[in-house]
């Protein structure tokens, strides 16, 4: 199991301006299937944004590639 943590950043930009929100995120993964130095990772990952009435839960897949 992976845990993870830390700030998010999301920003936006248009013709009338744009815009940017922080907030935090907090999250947990594992690699759940490899062979040799390569392996397929899966998490969850929340995410609280500065004056949003709700959070947003992302899930990921991907690759991951052990250097030893």
């Amino acid at each position: 199991m992976l845990p993870s943590a830390g700030v998010s950043l999301v920003g936006a930009a248009s013709g009338d301006g744009g815009g940017i929100n922080t907030g935090l995120n907090a999250g947990l993964a594992a690699v759940i299937f490899g062979t040799g130095s390569v392996g397929l990772r899966t998490g969850v990952t929340w995410h609280r944004f500065a004056g949003a009435e709700t959070s947003v839960s992302l899930w990921e897949l991907g690759l991951v590639r052990v250097r030893r």
